[in-house]
């Protein structure tokens, strides 16, 4: 018996001692390069946001992160490079890659600085509700290692269904120009001015994401004759890094003071000028 209880006795004296080794080795043990603490930010030194929080199309998106387990050279030397890229939900790059690096000489109290990256880019004006990705890549040219991490960037925009051929979506009449919801019914008085706003989608893109779109306009009356026709109301074309997926539209109309009465209709007619498609669309509305 005492034998055994010197045996049992001598092996729990053992369990603290290995267990303290363990940890001095795992502490000697070198970290694996690493991004740390990424968070994205409203404005530039702003408080961290909330992984459910939402940047509107047209918004600047501030990022931050740090680096560290990298290496350093004999002469404490430091040479980190890193690439940034957001990308939509469908894996689109919101804007081009930026690249950048990190090369500094250490003293000798910076053995545990841990350099931070500020980026900042701009979710392009028209981009649709997306929950795209921001991902990061960072290589440390001292020990060849490289890291990749991602995080959601979730961006509210308007939410149009996808269209495979030309159209007109959410056509809505409105009381005012800045007016966001549609009236219903549509119903006007003489003297009246007519807004009405839609989305055209479904046009052919070309080299750049070049995109060439024009609408006009005709009114006629409930018997179907003509009042008021602009062929050529408005008319959009440029390039972009970013595909424009949508083209706004607007419509305006100065109803005289002296307007009977009834039904009117508005045909919106749409020209795709690079994909050479029509549309036209009817929508009526009243005078009371």
């Amino acid at each position: 018996m005492g034998v055994r209880r010197a045996a049992l006795e001598s092996g729990c004296w053992r369990w603290p001692l290995l267990l303290a080794a363990f940890a001095l080795a795992a502490a000697g043990q070198p970290r694996p390069l690493a991004i740390v603490r990424p968070a994205l930010h409203q404005f530039d030194g702003g408080p961290a946001l909330q992984a459910s929080h939402e940047f509107l199309s047209g918004e600047y998106v501030f990022l931050t992160f740090q680096i560290e387990g990298y290496k350093a050279t004999e002469k404490e030397h430091v040479a980190l490079t890193y690439e940034i890229d957001a990308f939509d939900q469908a894996g689109v790059k919101y804007v081009e890659t930026r690249k950048g690096g990190i090369g500094v000489e250490l003293a000798q109290e910076d053995k545990d600085w841990k350099p931070i990256v500020r980026h900042d880019f701009l979710v392009p004006p028209l981009a649709l509700t997306s929950h795209g990705r921001i991902e990061i890549r960072v290589r440390d040219n001292v020990s060849r290692a490289t890291v990749t991490r991602s995080i959601e960037v979730k961006v509210r925009g308007p939410n149009l269904e996808p269209s495979a051929a030309l159209a007109a979506q959410r056509f809505r009449f409105l009381r005012a120009e800045e007016d966001s919801p549609g009236i219903s019914p549509p119903a006007y008085r003489p003297g009246d001015t007519l807004w009405a706003r839609f989305e055209i989608t479904g046009y052919k893109l070309g080299e750049e994401n070049r995109f060439h779109v024009s609408y006009g306009l005709e009114v006629l009356r409930a018997g179907g004759g003509s009042l008021y026709k602009e062929p050529k109301a408005a008319e959009q074309q440029e390039t972009a890094f970013y595909p424009k997926l949508y083209v706004p539209g607007i419509l305006s109309l100065n109803l005289t003071k002296d307007l009977t009465a009834g039904e009117y209709a508005i045909v919106l007619r749409v020209r795709d000028e690079l994909g050479n498609q029509d549309l036209e669309q009817t929508h009526k509305f009243t005078v009371e």
